[in-house]
C-alpha cells in the first residue's frame, strides 16, 4: 500500500475544534464559518475484503433498509443491485463521526461494486489467470446527518447555535493514471441529480461530481444545510494482471455556523 494511505489513516478522524477549516462565504445573512470536521482516510481492497467494512450481496438489502431508516430520502438510492449490469460483488461501508467523543454529526458511506469482466471478484477467475484486465463499476453513496447537538459559540457555553453542514466529500483514488474512468461530470447548484440509474435530491449549494485528476474521482457538496445531504457518483476501475486491486477511499466533512462578522 502506498505511504499516502498510511498517512491518511494516521491523521484521519482528527477533528479541528474551534478553528476555521474553510473560508467564509457570504450566504443570505451572516458569514458561514466551518468550526468542526476533518478528513478520514481508508482503503478498499477488492481482492481481500475487510469483514468489518464489507457487506456481501446476501446482506445488502438489510444494509439499504438501515440507511433508509437513518436518512429517509437521502438514503442509498440503489436498492436492487442484482438487477444492474455485471456481477454484484458486494458493498464497502463506513461511518465517521464529527468529533467522535461529542458526535455533532455522522457521515455514512458505501461503495458498491459490480464486476464487468465476467470474473468472480476475488481475483481467481479463469480470465484473470490468463492475464485479462479486471474491470469494476463502482457506485458511490455518502450522506451526512446532524445529531442534534448545539455548538458553543462563546467559551462559557452561554451562547449556543445549531450547526449545519458546510461541506461533504467522498472520493476514491487509484495508484496510477487511467485506472479510473467516468463518462460523466456534473456541476450544479442542487436539486435532483440522476446518476447510474438512480436519483437523489441534493440541497442548494454547490454540487460537483466527476474525475478530479487521472487518478481521483470525487463527489462534493458545499453550502449551509441543517438536514441530511446525499452524495452520489459512479466510475469504473480497471486493474491489469498482477496489479493490487486497491483504492484509497477518503471522506471529509465540515460543520459550522453563521456569524455576523
Amino acid at each position: 500500500m502506498p505511504s499516502r494511505r498510511k498517512l491518511l489513516r494516521r491523521v484521519g478522524g482528527v477533528a479541528a475544534v474551534g478553528t476555521v477549516l474553510g473560508g467564509a462565504a457570504h450566504l443570505d445573512v451572516g458569514f458561514v464559518r466551518t468550526k468542526l470536521g476533518g478528513s478520514f482516510g481508508g482503503g478498499i481492497d477488492l481482492e481481500s475484503p475487510d469483514d468489518e467494512a464489507f457487506v456481501p450481496p446476501a446482506e445488502f438489502a438489510a444494509y439499504a433498509d438501515r440507511t433508509r431508516e437513518r436518512y429517509g430520502d437521502a438514503a442509498l438510492p440503489w436498492t436492487a443491485p442484482e438487477s444492474l449490469a455485471g456481477e454484484f460483488v458486494g458493498a464497502y461501508t463506513r461511518r465517521e463521526a464529527v468529533v467522535p467523543d461529542e458526535r455533532f454529526a455522522v457521515q455514512d458511506a458505501a461503495v458498491f461494486v459490480h464486476r464487468l469482466d465476467g470474473g468472480n471478484g476475488t481475483g481467481d477467475s479463469d480470465d484473470t489467470r490468463r492475464g485479462a484486465d479486471a474491470r469494476y463499476r463502482l457506485r458511490l453513496w455518502s450522506a451526512g446527518r446532524l445529531l442534534g447537538r448545539s455548538y458553543g459559540v462563546d467559551p462559557w457555553g452561554v451562547y449556543r447555535e445549531d450547526p449545519a453542514f458546510t461541506w461533504l466529500t467522498q472520493e476514491v483514488e487509484a495508484e496510477r493514471d487511467d485506472q479510473l474512468s467516468a463518462n460523466r461530470a456534473l456541476s450544479t447548484g442542487g436539486g435532483r441529480v440522476s446518476v447510474a440509474g438512480a436519483t437523489a435530491t441534493v440541497p442548494n449549494g454547490s454540487y460537483e461530481m466527476g474525475l478530479e485528476s487521472d487518478t481521483r474521482y470525487r463527489t462534493r457538496w458545499d453550502g449551509f444545510y441543517r438536514g441530511a445531504i446525499p452524495l452520489v457518483g459512479t466510475c469504473e476501475a480497471s486493474f491489469a494482471d498482477g496489479e493490487a486491486r486497491r483504492l484509497d477511499w477518503t471522506l471529509s466533512n465540515g460543520v459550522g455556523i453563521r456569524t455576523p462578522f
